[in-house]
C-alpha cells in the first residue's frame, strides 16, 4: 500500500475534486448533454456530472482517479500524478465547500413533432422493429418523435396513465454505431418504458430497442406478457412492476450478451432471490443483443455476442474440482487442520509478485473441498435447515462474476477473513447454520482463487507466445486520434498480451514526452499499429 501513502490527504482530495467534464473536453473527448449530466461519446453507458462518473451497465462509479484507472488502464500512482499535474497547470485548488442543491426541475415530456416520419424510418429501416409492434406503442401514447431533435421518445406511465418517465434515443447514428440516448430530466426512475400484460411473466431488458426487438422476434400473443426496459435505472423499475403486479411470479432477464449485460443479469437474479414468491430465468440473446438477433432473423449481418471470461475460467476450475474428487475427499477433517494448512501456505506466498500458480491452485482445491465438506456437515446437523448438499455444481450456480474483483493479494486476504469469521462463530458457540454458511462463503472465495490461478496460468502462456513473436498488434489506425485514447488502446493491447511491465514503461515515456509526434514514436516502439477494420477481419478469421 506504499503507493497510497505517497500522497497526502489534501492531494487525494484535490485529484478527486477535478471536474471530469472539463478534464475530458480538455483532452479532446466528446461529451453529450443529457439532462444535468453528460454522456461520454466513446462509452455511451457512462454518465458524468462534475467530478463523479457512473457506468450504468455495470452499476459502478466513482471519481477522477478511479476513472483513469478504469478507462485508461492507468495505475493509481500514474493517475494521481497526471491529475495533480493537470490541477497545477490549470490553477485548480481543492474545494471543500458543499454546493447547494439546485431546485429539481419539474418533469415534462419533450414537445411532439407534427409527423413521425424520422421515428418510423429509424425503427423500421435501421432497427428493423416490426411495424405492428411500433403502431401498438404509438397508439398507447408510449412512443413518438420529438419536435426539436427528432429523437424517438419512449414514455413510461404510472398506474393512472400519467407520463412519469421518458427516454430519448437519437434517430441519427454515426459510422461506429454510437448515438445520443438519455432519460429526460426529472423522470421518475420507477416508471421506465414498459408494457403490462396479464400473464405471470415479466421480461426485463436494458434498453427500449432491445425490448421492441424481442417482441418483434416473438410476436405471437406478445401482449399477454409484461415487458420492461431499465433505461440504466437499476432495480427500481423492477421493484415497481412487481409491487404493482403481484400476479407476476417469473422474471426473465433479457440483458445483452456481453460482459456488462451478463453481470447485470446476475444483479437482477440476486435481487429476485431476495423475494419469496418470484422465480428468475435468463433469456440470453444468441448475438450481442436482441436487436442483433432480430437482424439475424431477417438474414442480415449481426454482431456476435461476447462471453464472460470470468465465468468460463470459473467453470474450468469447478470442472477440475469435480474431476479430482476421490473417496478420501469426503472424509471429515477438523477446522484446526484446515486452518493450519492455509496458514502454512499463506506465509509462503509472494502476495504482491509472481507465484507458482499451479501449486497454489492445487492447495486451494484442497481447501475448497474441505470447506464444502465442513459446510455440509454443519448444515445437515441442524434439522431446521433444508437438507441439501452444496457441492461443486452449487458453487458454480452461486458464483457471481460482478462480485469477483480484486488483485491476488486481496483475494488471499478475503480467504483469510473467511477463516477468521468461522473461528469467531465457533468461539461464540454460534448455530450450526451460521457456521455452515460461513464455510460456504469460504468454499466460494477459495474457488475464485482457483479461477484466478487459471487466468494467470493462461496469461503466462500467452506472454511466452507473444515474447517469442513480434510486437503485439494494436488497432489504432482509424481510431480517435486523441493521444490518451491511442495510449489506452496500446496499453490495453500490451496488457492483454501479458506485457504489463512494457505497458507501464510506455506510459511513463509518453507522459514525459514533449510532443504528439514524439508520443506516437514511443508508442511504435512497443506495438505494431493496425487498422480497426484489420482487427475485425483477423478476429473473424480466428473464429474460423
Amino acid at each position: 500500500m506504499a503507493e497510497y501513502r505517497k500522497f497526502s490527504d489534501e492531494q487525494k482530495a484535490l485529484a478527486n475534486s477535478i471536474n471530469l467534464v472539463d478534464y475530458l473536453r480538455n483532452q479532446g473527448e466528446t461529451l453529450i448533454k443529457s439532462g444535468r449530466e453528460f454522456r461520454w461519446q466513446r462509452y455511451t453507458s457512462v454518465t458524468i456530472k462534475e467530478n463523479h462518473w457512473y457506468k450504468h451497465k455495470s452499476q459502478e462509479g466513482g471519481y477522477p482517479v478511479k476513472f483513469l484507472e478504469e478507462f485508461y488502464g492507468m495505475k493509481y500512482v500514474d493517475a494521481m500524478e497526471l491529475l495533480l499535474s493537470y490541477a497545477s497547470d490549470t490553477g485548480i485548488t481543492a474545494n471543500y465547500e458543499s454546493k447547494e442543491e439546485e431546485p429539481k426541475k419539474e418533469f415534462a415530456l419533450p414537445e411532439r413533432s407534427e409527423t413521425m416520419k424520422r421515428m418510423y424510418a429509424y425503427l423500421l429501416k435501421t432497427r428493423h422493429i416490426d411495424k405492428d409492434v411500433i403502431n401498438e406503442f404509438v397508439k398507447k401514447g408510449l412512443l413518438y418523435e420529438d419536435k426539436q431533435y427528432h429523437n424517438v421518445v419512449f414514455v413510461g406511465k404510472d398506474n393512472e396513465g400519467i407520463a412519469r418517465h421518458a427516454h430519448k434515443k437519437s434517430t441519427y447514428e454515426s459510422k461506429d454505431g454510437t448515438s445520443y440516448r438519455g432519460n429526460v430530466e426529472s423522470s421518475d426512475p420507477r416508471y421506465s418504458f414498459h408494457h403490462k400484460g396479464t400473464s405471470s411473466i415479466l421480461l426485463v431488458f436494458e434498453a427500449p430497442i432491445d425490448m421492441l426487438s424481442y417482441i418483434s422476434i416473438y410476436k405471437d400473443n406478445w401482449q399477454q406478457h409484461s415487458y420492461l426496459a431499465l433505461c440504466g435505472l437499476g432495480m427500481q423499475p423492477i421493484e415497481e412492476m412487481l409491487e404493482d403486479n403481484p400476479n407476476i411470479n417469473l422474471v426473465i432477464s433479457g440483458t445483452d450478451h456481453d460482459i456488462p449485460g451478463i453481470e447485470g443479469s446476475e444483479r437482477i437474479e440476486d435481487y429476485i432471490e431476495t423475494l419469496s414468491n418470484v422465480e428468475f430465468a435468463r433469456a440470453e440473446p444468441l448475438y450481442k443483443d436482441f436487436n442483433e438477433d432480430r437482424k439475424a432473423q431477417l438474414g442480415l449481418p449481426a454482431v456476435k455476442g461476447e462471453d464472460n471470461t470470468n465465468i468460463e475460467f470459473m467453470q474450468d476450475a469447478i470442472n477440475e474440482l469435480k474431476c479430482s474428487l476421490t473417496n478420501d475427499d469426503y472424509t471429515q477433517i477438523e477446522h484446526k487442520q484446515l486452518s493450519k494448512a492455509f496458514a502454512d501456505m499463506y506465509y509462503g506466498l509472494n502476495h504482491d509478485g509472481i507465484n507458482d500458480y499451479p501449486k497454489i491452485k492445487e492447495d486451494f482445491m484442497k481447501i475448497t473441498k474441505s470447506a464444502l465438506n465442513l459446510a455440509n456437515y454443519h448444515l445437515l446437523l441442524d434439522r431446521t435447515y433444508p437438507t441439501r448438499f452444496m457441492g461443486a455444481d452449487e458453487l458454480m450456480d452461486h458464483y457471481r462474476s460482478y462480485k469477483d474483483r480484486g488483485s491476488f493479494a486481496k483475494r488471499i486476504e478475503r480467504v483469510k477473513g473467511n477463516f477468521q469469521e468461522v473461528k469467531k462463530l465457533m468461539d461464540a458457540s454460534a448455530s450450526k447454520i451460521e457456521i455452515g454458511k460461513a464455510y460456504e462463503k469460504l468454499a466460494m472465495e477459495s474457488a475464485t482463487v482457483m479461477k484466478y490461478c487459471n487466468h494467470e496460468m493462461q496469461q503466462q502462456i500467452v506472454q511466452e507466445v507473444v515474447v517469442s513473436n513480434k510486437k503485439p498488434q494494436a488497432p489504432i489506425v482509424g481510431a480517435d486520434g486523441n493521444i490518451f485514447n491511442l495510449m489506452g488502446i496500446a496499453s490495453n493491447t500490451l496488457k492483454e498480451a501479458g506485457l504489463v511491465k512494457e505497458a507501464d514503461e510506455m506510459f511513463h515515456k509518453i507522459t514525459q514526452s514533449g510532443s504528439y509526434d514524439e508520443a506516437l514514436n514511443i508508442m511504435m516502439e512497443y506495438i505494431e499499429p493496425i487498422s480497426t477494420d484489420e482487427q475485425s477481419f483477423m478476429f473473424d478469421m480466428s473464429m474460423g
